[in-house]
Order: structure tokens, then C-alpha cells, then sequence
């Protein structure tokens, strides 16, 4: 009895456990880097800012592609390719960084200390961009700066809709 009763628990918890499975049903092709001059590393995420297409939240994390060049806004998000999940992602224009315990603002160039804000204390900071240019020039001061102990661009995860 008892052995019957733990292969029918055996059998349902892989049927659970299958069941939360969430396998795609079509594969994605990679895209090649279009412009080697627009990509950011992010951790280990390779993500290719694309400078003439922007992203329109539709809701239900549905996004409408449009070319254009216009700033981002809380409407209107930039949109990079990310080459290692092979999927679009949206940029919303912040970007964030920890500075080294010893550091302060002033170790960093005006064009990042003077918008930066207080995010999280001690050393946490935020700040607003709104092109795709200076998205990748800012992006890649802070990730060369020794004073910078990580930076993070804020981006949005969701599905282009036709």
C-alpha cells in the first residue's frame, strides 16, 4: 500500500512540476550586432541600443514598435536588443550605479554628478537620459570609472505586438 501511494505522489508531482514548464513554441533567430558602436554590457546581458526605434506600452506588457527618434519618456520607451536572451527589451532612460564606499560624486564627470540623485543611502544613485546616445556614452563613463563599483540600466521586459 505504501509503495503504491508514493509512486501515485511520485506521478503527480512530476505532472505539477511539468505543468509549470514554460517552453517556447517557436525558436527565436539571433540577430547580428547591426551597430558594434550602440552595444552595452550588462552584467552578462550584451544589449544593442537601437537609436532610431522607440516602444509604445500598450499594456499587459505589450509593446508597439514605431520608428522614430523622439526622447523617452514614461510614453514613450527606447528599445535595445538583448543578444543573450535573443529579445527585445525597453528602456525606460534611468540608469543606476553604486559608487565605491571611498568615492563621491565628484569623482565622476559634471555630465553625470550634476543629474545623479540619492537612490538608496549610502551610495546609490539615479539618473535620467533620454537618447539612445547618451544611453551608451553615459553607461559606458560609469562602467570605466573607477570610481563605480556597478551601473544598471533600467529596462523593461514584455512583447512586441503587431
Amino acid at each position: 500500500m505504501k509503495k503504491i501511494l508514493l509512486a501515485l505522489l511520485i506521478g503527480i508531482s512530476c505532472k505539477l512540476s511539468f505543468a509549470q514548464l514554460d517552453i517556447p513554441n517557436k525558436v527565436v533567430q539571433a540577430q547580428a550586432v547591426i551597430n558594434p558602436a550602440m552595444v552595452i554590457e550588462v552584467g552578462p546581458r550584451k544589449l544593442e541600443v537601437i537609436s532610431n526605434l522607440r516602444a509604445l506600452p500598450l499594456g499587459n506588457s505589450k509593446y508597439r514598435l514605431i520608428n522614430s527618434e523622439s526622447a523617452f519618456s514614461s510614453s514613450v520607451y527606447g528599445v535595445a536588443y538583448d543578444h543573450t536572451q535573443k529579445a527585445y527589451v525597453f528602456l525606460t532612460g534611468d540608469i543606476s550605479f553604486k559608487l565605491l564606499n571611498n568615492s563621491g560624486l565628484s569623482a565622476l564627470p559634471s555630465n553625470i554628478s550634476l543629474r545623479s540623485k540619492l537612490l538608496a543611502s549610502p551610495s546609490t544613485y539615479v539618473f535620467n537620459v533620454n537618447s539612445p546616445s547618451d544611453v551608451v556614452s553615459l553607461f559606458n563613463q560609469l562602467k570605466s570609472s573607477s570610481a563605480v563599483e556597478w551601473a544598471e540600466v533600467f529596462s523593461v521586459q514584455g512583447v512586441v505586438s503587431p
